[in-house]
């Protein structure tokens, strides 16, 4: 640091800083003579200023009248038409006070503090052009170009720099001794009410923290006032209560043995079974719709002998059921087959729960029993007629595919040939033209009806199997609607049943449609796998997901399946494999289906299957 600035850092507070040239007053100015006047200015301890100026709350508040004074009173003793109190933000000078200027504020870059951010000085400057300091940088505040211009510093009392009273005219002046001082002491005084205004500020948050604190004092004190009135109110109570409650204890067990009564009487006439069995699942009662349907006796269905009523092909799948759901707490519900000892074979529909105590521990079970063999049977004739009619279906499906291809496909095959033979005729070039897009009407016609008759029944299902159709469906699924599949299937995949490669085509044959119109996806995946247990099939795509919308909601609010899904969950069901549909909004939409592999029918039970077994 050279003797000059080691000079100016010594000087003393209310020194003043004259408008001459000079390596001092570019020094002091932030500049190097001149050449980099047009870099924005920083203070030494920007970031300690900044924080101070913060805990003083002055920035974008109202005006006040004390420093509004101020500023008039710097105007008047100072000769100037513009006077303004200035403090320093990180990004811009803003106004508390101003006189003779239509701006609150600007930009950092404006030259109005920097002597002031410095030295505890005062800065004036008689005309800015003619300065050294200010050339390439005119001193341009809003509107007005100040000649004259003259800064007293704001300093907070730890010595941080906070902005800076100004003066200044549009035409040079220059100020007395008198009105140089007057300047310095109305910076102090500005300083001074700040810090007063901020003690005063804190002042009035510390009465109102006081006053929460008492008032939060004052709440818990009356709370626990309170309680201890409740609590002395309630053993009061308590103890006067005593006797009732004595009384409504021996009232309820009255009334419990009723209840047992009440429910005995109810059980007894019944027209679903009803058994209760203890923690291990021996039975405890039953009753006699229980009974009849079991064709057991009393004595007969107590303890473990109801599980003998079980029919053998059911006993060891349902028992294992039983006691998995009893270990959850879950609700037992299962349809089974059970074989009296009249050798009917009758299916029922259990229902089964814990009972718990007050405390939440197992008591036991209880269970309905309830007979649905008319059902069952129902059932099974309504699957019989439904895969019949998908038989038909696909039987008119076949027959249409093969009058598609054999007659109509041949007729337009010979209109082409026809439309051909035209085409050597010599024509004028507008029946040359309507000659032309007949024949490419004829030869669309021709791939359309091709394309749709393999769609109803590719002849490849029947003479190649499932992979090869598959591959096929695929590859013209793709090109069709340009979404793109990505296609799995297991090496070496063997031939299956009829009925088991047609479900799986027409499976998937309808999952891609379901993602080409309802989906939104550009790319879906397919996957064709041999397992162990059997075959599943896998659709996927990236699209909008299954939602609730208005085609899925029944006339009760009930969600109610399309009409294509339901078909698919039909040709699953006739071929005793499962079918999984799920998805979200945005998430997507898979469909998996698994079919088992052909067994042989399993041995017939004596009564089952007789339609005499059905009758009670």
């Amino acid at each position: 640091m050279g003797r000059t600035q080691q000079r100016t850092n010594r000087r003393r507070p209310g020194t003043i800083v004259p408008a001459s040239g000079g390596n001092r007053a570019r020094s002091f100015l932030g500049f190097d003579d001149g050449r980099n006047s047009a870099a924005t200015f920083s203070p030494p301890d920007e970031a300690g200023s900044l924080e101070a100026l913060r805990q003083y709350r002055i920035l974008d508040t109202a005006s006040e009248r004390v420093f509004d004074e101020v500023t008039s009173l710097a105007s008047l003793l100072c000769g100037a038409s513009v006077a303004f109190l200035s403090f320093i933000d990180k990004e811009r000078h803003w106004f508390k006070s101003r006189v003779g200027l239509n701006v609150s504020q600007v930009p950092r870059s404006v030259p109005l503090c920097p002597p002031a951010l410095l030295h505890s000085d005062l800065l004036f400057v008689r005309d800015t052009l003619r300065d050294p300091r200010f050339h390439g940088r005119p001193l341009t505040v809003g509107s007005i170009r100040l000649r004259f211009y003259a800064a007293a510093p704001l300093r907070s009392p730890d010595g941080h720099t906070l902005g800076a009273l100004c003066v200044g005219d549009v035409v040079p002046r220059a100020l007395n001794r008198q009105q140089q001082q007057a300047l310095l002491a109305l910076s102090r005084q500005v300083a001074a009410q700040l810090e007063f205004r901020r003690r005063l500020v804190d002042a009035e948050c510390e009465i109102v923290e006081r006053k929460q604190e008492e008032a939060s004092l004052q709440r818990r004190q009356q709370e626990l006032e309170d309680w201890v009135r409740k609590r002395t109110a309630d053993l009061a109570a308590m103890t006067r209560s005593l006797p009732v409650e004595i009384a409504e204890r021996q009232r309820v067990e009255l009334a419990l043995r009723e209840s047992e009564d009440l429910f005995r009487s109810l059980s007894a006439c019944s027209p679903v079974g009803i058994f209760l069995t203890d923690t291990d699942g021996r039975c405890l009662y039953s009753n006699p719709r229980c009974r009849d349907i079991l064709g057991f006796g009393l004595m007969e269905s107590l303890g473990v002998g109801w599980t003998r009523a079980i029919h053998p092909a059911d006993r060891q799948a349902m028992l294992r059921k039983w006691l998995a759901c009893m270990r959850e707490g879950r609700e037992y519900s299962h349809e089974l087959r059970t074989l009296n000892s009249r050798g009917e074979v009758r299916w029922v529909h259990v229902r089964a729960s814990n009972m718990l105590s007050d405390s939440a521990e197992l008591k036991g079970h209880v269970a309905t029993i309830e007979d649905v063999t008319e059902r069952k049977h129902a059932e099974e004739a309504l699957r019989e007629l439904s895969g019949q009619l998908m038989r038909l279906q696909d039987k008119e499906r076949r027959h249409t595919a093969r009058e598609l291809h054999d007659a109509t496909g041949q007729k337009l095959a010979a209109l082409s040939i026809n439309l051909s033979k035209l085409g050597s005729a010599d024509l004028a070039s507008e029946q040359r033209r309507a000659l032309s897009d007949a024949m490419a009407l004829a030869d669309q016609c021709s791939r359309e009806i091709r394309t749709l008759s393999y769609l109803l029944h590719p002849p490849m299902l029947d003479e190649l199997g499932l992979a090869s159709a598959v591959r096929w469906l695929v590859e013209g699924f793709a090109q069709r609607s340009g979404i793109n599949v990505d296609l799995d299937i297991s090496p070496s995949f063997r031939r299956l049943s009829a009925e088991m490669e047609l479900a799986l085509f027409r499976i998937l044959q309808e999952s891609l449609t379901n993602v080409h119109r309802h989906s939104g996806s550009a790319t879906a995946r397919v996957q064709l796998i041999e397992r162990d247990d059997g075959v599943v099939l896998d659709v996927r795509d990236e699209g909008r997901g299954l939602s609730l919308s208005k085609e899925w909601i029944g006339p009760r609010g009930v969600v109610v399946p399309g009409v294509g899904i339901a078909g698919m969950r039909e040709r699953v069901k006739q071929l005793a494999g499962t079918i999984e549909v799920n998805g979200a909004p945005g998430k997507g939409t898979s469909v998996r289906v698994w079919l088992p592999w052909p067994e042989p029918a399993p041995p017939k039970f004596p009564g089952e299957g007789s339609q005499e077994a059905g009758k009670t």
